[in-house]
């Protein structure tokens, strides 16, 4: 196999995310690729399988699939036409509170609330802003770490919360139980799974 490597112009070693989208655009310049993969699946941690029961699928140690969703770049690459289907649970997490109670979090704002109790105004007012503005943050992301944002009063206001640790928002923000396990459970997930 080491042999037959020459032969190409790069070699991308790993079919994950970042390795298939580094290949693709090498091909996409015209130069030959070669991708290997170790495991007999590629996708790396951004793969969905069927681990417990027929028909109940699972992240195999994924939890940015929104932030591919997103991806301007992989966005632009005809990806259905290769089967890939991106699935949207009704609830895509949830987390034990304790023995009887589990903290979900739902495809809306509003129906997340809802099952936070007295925490609901609380998280409506925190993740409302964050998800009417998620494509303009997600711009930002996605550009070089150095760079002066286009939008720089809502990078600061997204940035002071940001920065601030999941413990001091609970701490300083949430009342009660569902809302506490919730964002802790959750923590990063929350800012990606809503929209």
């Amino acid at each position: 196999m080491v042999s037959a490597a020459y032969e190409y112009d790069a070699v991308v070693v790993g079919a994950g995310p970042n390795g298939l989208a580094a290949a693709i655009r090498i091909a996409q310049h015209g130069f030959s690729v070669l991708v290997l993969e170790r495991n007999k699946g590629v996708g790396g941690a951004c793969r969905t399988e069927e681990l417990t029961l027929p028909g109940f699928q699972h992240d195999i140690g994924s939890a940015v699939h929104p932030m591919a969703l997103g991806s301007p770049f992989l966005s632009s690459l005809p990806l259905e036409k290769y089967g890939l289907v991106w699935c949207q649970p009704e609830i895509p997490l949830a987390h034990p509170i304790n023995r009887t109670e589990i903290a979900t979090l739902r495809r809306s704002i509003s129906e997340t609330g809802n099952t936070l109790g007295r925490d609901a105004k609380v998280y409506r007012k925190l993740f409302e802003p964050i998800v009417a503005r998620w494509r303009s943050l997600l711009e930002e992301f996605l550009r070089p770490i150095i760079h002066f944002p286009q939008r720089p009063f809502q990078m600061a206001t997204f940035g002071s919360l940001a920065l601030s640790s999941v413990d001091h928002l609970i701490r300083n923000r949430f009342s009660r139980e569902p809302g506490e396990s919730a964002l802790g459970g959750f923590s990063c997930a929350f800012f990606f799974a809503t929209h």
